[in-house]
C-alpha cells in the first residue's frame, strides 16, 4: 500500500471481486479484525457491485494502468479506469444527483452521488449536467476531450466513498454496444496497460 510507512504489524484486506481495499498499521483486536472482514465481505455484496456497469462510451476500450515503479511481485493499479473511444459521448453508468461540476483549465469533471458512493467522470471537454440535477442511467453526462496523445477521446472514471477511491478494473464494465473500431495508443511514461 502506498501509505505504508514500513512499520509492523500492518494489515491489508482486499476483496478482488468488488474492488474493496483497506489498509492499516498497528495492532487490532480479534473483534475488530472480524468487523473489518465482515465489512469487506458485505461491501462485495452491495448493490453497487451486484451487476457490472455499462461502460460510459460507445465502442470503448477500457484500460487499467499500473505503476511500473511498484515491486515486481505487486504492481499497484491506479484507482481509476481510462476509457478510449472514437465516440466522445459520455453516458451515466449509474443514476444519482450531480454533487459537483468542476472546471480545471479547459477540462471539466462531473461527480454524481448515489447513496454513499461517488461516480466521477474526468477529462470532459463539455458537461451537459449541472450541480443538483438528478441524472438517470444512460443520460448524457458530457463529451470527452482527447487525452495526451491527441488521438482519441478519453474519460477517466473513479468510484469512491467517504473512505477513499475504490479500485476498479476493466472487468467491472460491460461493452455499451457492439461497435468495433481500430484504436491507437501511445505509450505513457511510467505506466503500462493491463
Amino acid at each position: 500500500d502506498s501509505g505504508w510507512s514500513g512499520a509492523i504489524p500492518a494489515t491489508i484486506i482486499v476483496n478482488a471481486k468488488s474492488g474493496y481495499k483497506k489498509f492499516w498499521e498497528g495492532d487490532m483486536s480479534e473483534a475488530g479484525f472480524e468487523k473489518e472482514l465482515k465489512e469487506a465481505v458485505e461491501f462485495g455484496k452491495s448493490s453497487a457491485f451486484a451487476t457490472k456497469f455499462i461502460s460510459p462510451m460507445n465502442g470503448v476500450v477500457a484500460l487499467n494502468y499500473y505503476d511500473k515503479n511498484s515491486a515486481e511481485t505487486y504492481r499497484r493499479p491506479f484507482e481509476f479506469v481510462s476509457f478510449k473511444s472514437n465516440d466522445s459521448t459520455v453516458f451515466s453508468v449509474k443514476e444519482g444527483v450531480v454533487s459537483a461540476v468542476v472546471n480545471v483549465e479547459n477540462i471539466k469533471v462531473v461527480i454524481v452521488r448515489n447513496g454513499e458512493l461517488y461516480y466521477t467522470y474526468s477529462n470532459l471537454k463539455t458537461a451537459q449536467v449541472k450541480k443538483g440535477e438528478t441524472v438517470t442511467v444512460d443520460q448524457i453526462i458530457g463529451f470527452a476531450a482527447k487525452d495526451f496523445d491527441e488521438v482519441l477521446p478519453t474519460v477517466d472514471f473513479y468510484l469512491s466513498n467517504e473512505k477513499g477511491n475504490i479500485q476498479l478494473t476493466k472487468n467491472n464494465f460491460l461493452p455499451r454496444d457492439k461497435k468495433t473500431a481500430e484504436h491507437r495508443f501511445w505509450p505513457m511514461i511510467g505506466l503500462e496497460p493491463e
